[in-house]
């Protein structure tokens, strides 16, 4: 007898409807939430960030081994008025080498008041500085940034900022000499001078001297020379100013009578320059110019502050 071979339509369908459900499981392992396609870009993009972070982790490691150099500020602008830090302890810029001040200039009143700050002609022989910090604010002044010497170990090149401390020395009051009164110190002229630039060397001569005019302090007021924070500072390169040096820390900053308190100042300053054998010059803010008083404290019952500069 004859065979029918073939398929049923039921068996047509239910096949079908196999391959059906087979195409959508396999749409929806491939295409769905969680699925190869979306896995796969996943692991892609994970590969990826990986690459990237390794990248920046090597480029961080290097700027680590081979720190990129900083930026160096300008030597034909003006940088008075930042900060530096030297220590623990911020100072002022008063006083640029780099560019100093066009002709002479005048704090208050009087011939006494008269000052220039030297400019360096050749600006390739001053230390390169750098923004250390963006912002710092000191009790009056303006906020400015903190500068730092890109090579502080470079002694081949010199120092362009004159800097003021911007805390007095302990102690309250001190006298400038006071055995030396009785116009002992004869070669004034000699041993100190008036000018810009000349505060180091003055304090220099004077801690050496100190006694060599008159018996030391008893301790009255102490004579700046003899108290040992002016004589730690003086090791770590910090000095009484001149002068003319507390003439141009005034005029460059703009103190007077009127806003001095405010800027954490005194009344009165020593500065480290003598006016004559019987009298020193100090920084009268109160009235807002330099003037000269006695050396000695014990006859008169009267001191002023001290206060450091230094370079930097």
């Amino acid at each position: 007898m004859l065979k029918n071979k073939g398929i049923t339509l039921i068996a047509l369908v239910v096949t079908i409807v196999v391959l059906l459900i087979l195409a959508g499981v396999s749409i929806t392992v491939v295409f769905g939430d969680h699925g190869i396609i979306e896995q796969a870009q996943r692991a892609a993009d994970e590969t990826n960030k990986a690459v990237l972070d390794e990248e920046d982790d090597i480029k961080n490691l290097g700027n680590i081994v081979n720190p990129k150099p900083p930026e160096n500020i300008s030597k034909n602008d003006s940088y008075v008025g930042y900060y530096v830090k030297i220590g623990e302890e911020y100072g002022i810029i008063y006083a640029d080498l780099a560019v100093g001040t066009e002709g002479e200039k005048q704090w208050g009143s009087g011939n006494n008041g008269k000052y220039t700050i030297p400019k360096e002609e050749n600006p390739e022989t001053l230390k390169d500085y750098y923004i250390v910090e963006e912002s710092h604010e000191e009790e009056g002044f303006e906020t400015k940034p903190v500068l730092a010497v890109v090579n502080p170990n470079d002694v081949s090149k010199n120092k362009r900022f004159y800097v003021m401390a911007l805390k007095d020395v302990s102690g309250g009051y001190h006298c400038w000499y006071d055995a030396a009164y009785d116009s002992k110190i004869s070669d004034y002229n000699k041993i100190t001078s008036e000018n810009f630039g000349t505060g180091y060397t003055n304090t220099e001569t004077m801690l050496q001297k100190w006694g060599e005019y008159g018996e030391k302090d008893d301790g009255f007021y102490p004579d700046i020379w003899g108290v040992e924070e002016v004589k730690e500072k003086f090791a770590q390169g910090w000095f009484v100013p001149s002068m003319t040096e507390w003439i141009s820390f005034a005029g460059e900053l703009g103190i007077d009578r009127n806003n001095y308190d405010d800027k954490g100042l005194k009344s009165y300053y020593w500065s480290s320059s003598l006016y004559n054998a019987i009298c020193a010059w100090y920084a009268h803010f109160g009235d807002g110019y330099m003037y000269n008083w006695y050396l000695n404290c014990r006859n008169l019952n009267y001191g002023f502050y001290v206060r450091l500069g230094t370079t930097y």
